[in-house]
């Protein structure tokens, strides 16, 4: 649960910055931290399935001994 409230709160500052950066378009401090924003955001959605999957795989081998 506590994850998801980090994983909002990063789409919620993202938006923001997006904003910020439309109206300041030489704002470059907003592109550095939108950037690693964005990273963050892909390393949470690869993580995620990757342990989904692996949570998956342990169920299925326990289900089979």
């Amino acid at each position: 649960m506590f994850a998801l409230s980090i994983w909002w709160r990063l789409n919620i500052l993202m938006v923001t910055l997006r904003k910020v950066h439309i109206f300041h378009k030489k704002n470059i401090q907003a592109q550095c931290v939108i950037d690693v924003i964005s990273a963050a955001r892909r390393t949470w959605h690869i993580s995620k399935a990757y342990f989904t999957n692996v949570e998956e795989a342990d169920d299925a081998n326990k289900g089979s001994s």
